[in-house]
Formats: C-alpha cells, structure tokens, sequence
C-alpha cells in the first residue's frame, strides 16, 4: 500500500544526498583548482613584465609588482612604462578574502593609473586559481577574476566600463629562474626570483561555473526523481484498488 509520508521521507533523504554530495565537491575543490582560464586573442591586454612574486604565510599576502610594459587591442597604447601590482589576501586553507589590482603607465597624457579592480573573493576554481601538489613543478600559473572600479576613461570602457565583472589575469611567476618555488599549498611562504614574472590581464568577459548554480541544478534533478517516483507510486496504488 502506498505511503505518502513514508515516500516523502524517503525523498528527501534523496534530495539531502545529492546536496550533501554537492557540498562535499565544492570543499573538495576548492582545495586546489585551476581557472584554466584561456588567453583570448584580439581583446585588450594589458601585459606586465619583471614582475616579483611573492607570498608571505605570517600576513597570508600575496603579490605580484612589477611593470606595466604593453597594452594591445585597445584604443591606446602604451607610451611609458607605469608600475604593476596585484595584491591578495590568501588564507593557509587557499581562500582568496581581499585583492586589489593597480594598473599604472602613460598612453600620451603623462603617467597616470589606467585602471583599478577589486579582485573576486572565494575558493580556488570560483574566484582564482592555482596548480595543486599534484601538479608537476614548477607551478608557476595563478589565475585571477576582477571587477572594474576606476582608470583612465578610455582604458574602462576598453574594459567595459565601472563593474564590468570577471574580468580576468593570467599571472606567470617563473620560479625555475630561482627563488622559493610554491608546493600547491599556502602553508608556507613562497617567492620567485624577484623579476621574472609575467601576466596578462584582460578586458574580456570570462565565464566561470558559479557553485549555487551546480546545486539548484542537483536539486531541481533530485526534485523531478522523486516527483517521477511520487508518480509511479500513485499509478501503482491505483492498479492495485
């Protein structure tokens, strides 16, 4: 005989399982993953070079300075050299909580910032990226997503204006030119050869898959599965009276 608080309960043990299955692989990687971020041809690029990469565990900062020392596919270009810095707050667990980026240089008006953002917040694979242990050294890529907040009126509208969003660097250290290479952890502190760096940082929309979203769409599976059983349920009881 069909039992509608017996199936319900045995449904919403199904739906709690496949959210706790999705908790389960956001921890997971959030542990150590990749952006895999691809370098998009023909939108503005601002390349920085001599970049000195660093990560301090006792203050859990990260920063690449450096150079700003091109500007390709955009409407100016660069004239002067300005300064390059990105600067992160990265937790020992790999949780990025702050970041900014300053993009600095002259496109004829004199030295001047060309533009400003504040780095996405959250775990490896949401909000940046990096190579875990698991990969083969040296782990030299780290990925950023940002948003617009300010420059040179030119260069934002190059970048798609005040709060254009994930916007995104690809971030070079280097480290077999020397230095302390990072492990895939932040457990310690780590840093290049002080000048070898490179990144790239674009003005193109990149798309990342949100967490929230993997969830709904478990559940909205795990809802239709027991609606689909709630169903054969009742056509059964039906065939049977």
């Amino acid at each position: 005989m069909f039992s509608p608080r017996r199936y319900f309960r045995a449904a919403f043990a199904r739906v709690a399982g496949i959210v706790s299955a999705a908790c389960v692989l956001a921890h997971c990687q959030s542990q150590a993953t990749p952006l895999n971020l691809p370098h998009p041809p023909n939108v503005p690029d601002f390349m920085a070079s001599f970049l000195s990469v660093s990560y301090d565990f006792s203050s859990s900062t990260f920063q690449a300075l450096g150079f700003t020392s091109d500007y390709a596919n955009g409407s100016a270009s660069i004239s002067n050299f300005g300064n390059y810095s990105l600067s992160a707050t990265i937790t020992h667990a790999g949780i990025l909580t702050a970041g900014t980026l300053n993009i600095q240089g002259d496109i004829g008006a004199g030295p001047e910032t060309l533009l400003t953002g504040t780095l996405d917040t959250g775990p490896s694979g949401l909000a940046f990226g990096f190579q875990d242990p698991a990969a083969s050294p040296p782990r030299n890529i780290f990925e950023f997503l940002f948003t617009v907040t300010g420059g040179d009126p030119i260069i934002v509208n190059d970048f798609g204006g005040l709060g254009a969003v994930e916007r995104g660097v690809i971030l070079n250290a280097e480290f077999q030119n020397g230095g302390i290479p990072f492990n895939g952890t932040w457990t310690s502190s780590f840093n290049n050869d002080g000048s070898s760096g490179l990144s790239d940082n674009y003005g193109t929309h990149f798309n990342v898959p949100e967490p929230a979203s993997a969830v709904l769409l478990l559940l909205r599976a795990g809802t239709c599965v027991a609606a689909r059983r709630r169903s054969c349920g009742i056509t059964h009881q039906r065939r049977n009276t």
